[in-house]
């Protein structure tokens, strides 16, 4: 049975995650959770604050095969909207590639995937996962891009741990869905949640911003653009409407 590891306060999940594994501590699915994350970062590095106990700050280790990890993010995507579409938000939650998730054009999810093997030489990743539970409006104000959360938008305060739980669950659902039958089963239902779905956009890779019409995720979790009647398949970058 994967378990939950609560801390009260500290610098970041991932890192304390990676901590955990290297000592051989952690097993498949085992999740370290922060009720106040210090220096957490997302993507592009971005910081993630977590102010005490009001938001989930949390980082799982899922094994499995390295061929599966590319669309890994998508499918930890998937298990964030199957678990707050149980507070309130059934059919208002949109996926943002690759790893966003947003309603009404504001975020209330991010997710960053790591690759990290275990002592033991299993391959995985640890997913660090941070979920806006209750942001007050000068924390709103504070933040470098529109963002929402759960109270927000329902009303209604969850506590960190509860959520954790059940993402827990939905996290262990998805990646056996993942290992059994790969990403193709779950490519049409994370498309149909895209906000960009059929959108022009700029993906800015690192390298170059290519601009084409978003037509569909692959396999492997890659995002595909129509560009000017040339298929692209982008394996990273951060997309701008």
């Amino acid at each position: 049975m994967p378990k939950i590891i609560i801390h009260q306060e500290i610098d970041s999940t991932m890192l304390e995650m990676s901590r955990a594994l290297g000592r051989g501590e952690i097993s498949h699915l085992d999740a370290i959770m922060a009720l106040r994350q210090t220096a957490g970062r997302g993507r592009l590095q971005r910081s993630w604050h977590t102010g005490s106990g009001r938001n989930l700050a949390v980082s799982f280790w899922v094994k499995l095969d390295s061929a599966l990890l590319p669309p890994l993010p998508l499918a930890a995507a998937l298990a964030v909207t199957d678990t707050l579409s149980l507070w309130g938000l059934n059919g208002q939650l949109q996926c943002k590639w690759p790893n966003d998730i947003k309603i009404k054009g504001c975020k209330i999810c991010g997710i960053l995937c790591q690759y990290a093997e275990s002592p033991r030489q299993e391959t995985g990743s640890i997913v660090g996962i941070g979920i806006n539970l209750d942001l007050s409006s000068q924390e709103i104000a504070a933040i470098d891009q529109p963002v929402t959360s759960l109270k927000t938008l329902t009303g209604r305060t969850a506590q960190p741990q509860e959520i954790c739980a059940a993402l827990q669950q939905n996290m262990e659902k998805r990646a056996a869905a993942l290992q059994k039958s790969g990403f193709a089963p779950m490519a049409d239902e994370w498309y149909r949640l895209c906000c960009h779905a059929g959108e022009e956009i700029s993906v800015n890779t690192g390298f170059a911003a290519v601009t084409g019409r978003t037509k569909g995720i692959d396999e492997q979790g890659a995002l595909l653009l129509d560009c000017n009647g040339a298929e692209k398949r982008i394996i990273c970058g951060d997309v701008n409407l």
